[in-house]
């Protein structure tokens, strides 16, 4: 199932991420040439690089717009982002890059990765509910909150600061989360269960709590980060 020119971009996606299609109807498709702006190139210098690859198309399914980010890997396989594109602003105190990120290519909802190419490289957006998407952030770690600060108290350790007024950005599917602070950008994973081998432990805080990304200091350097990663097996460098 090679992306090529005898399929188009969303015939792809349909068969790479059924779930996300079945029983909607799609409407206004159409091919796009997107021209970012200086700013936007000049603060996400990989991503603009990774987007200028992409075959992009529009579509709206359910009153709700959409982009496809279609590549070929080094292999010929396909490999996609599916972004929601929103008239929403959010109320909360999102970072400056991460509104000029969402309102330029979308939020990420879906992904495809024809051979797990992808997997084998890049950590962060496989098995997500969602990355960046302005309607689904929130503040703080949620249900996650109470349990938190139990293990804190029992292993006395005082509790991250700030932690209830990050934003979170990103979720996986088993509930794991990347969040920000709006303040100065700095990333943090929580995750209550994981094997990653790309988080480091933070001394102050509970293990199975609060971690940072190797390499990834800030939001920037996070979605930055991405798309060195996509780049590397789309350019035959993974």
């Amino acid at each position: 199932m090679s992306q090529d020119k005898s399929r188009s971009n969303l015939s792809i996606a349909k068969s790479e991420i059924k779930w996300f299609f079945k029983n909607h109807e799609v409407t206004k498709e159409d091919s796009l040439n997107l021209e970012l702006d200086l700013n936007f190139q000049e603060t996400f210098p990989l991503i603009t690089k990774l987007v200028k690859k992409a075959s992009i198309t529009e579509f709206e399914m359910e009153k709700e717009k959409y982009r496809l980010y279609g590549w070929n890997t080094s292999k010929n396989n396909s490999c996609g982002w599916l972004c929601k594109l929103e008239n929403y602003q959010s109320d909360l105190n999102l970072l400056f890059e991460h509104r000029l990120l969402t309102n330029t290519i979308g939020g990420i909802k879906e992904v495809w990765d024809e051979f797990d190419e992808i997997e084998k490289t890049d950590d962060f957006t496989l098995n997500q509910n969602f990355l960046f998407i302005q309607s689904m952030c929130s503040k703080g770690i949620g249900f996650n909150k109470d349990s938190y600060l139990s293990l804190c108290n029992k292993q006395d350790k005082k509790p991250l600061n700030n932690f209830d007024e990050l934003i979170k950005f990103s979720q996986e599917a088993n509930g794991n989360m990347t969040l920000y602070d709006s303040v100065n950008g700095e990333v943090y994973l929580h995750a209550r269960n994981h094997y990653f081998d790309y988080v480091i432990n933070i001394e102050s805080q509970p293990e199975y709590t609060f971690y940072k990304i190797i390499g990834v200091k800030t939001f920037k350097d996070f979605v930055e980060k991405i798309a060195e990663n996509w780049l590397s097996i789309i350019d035959g460098r993974g």
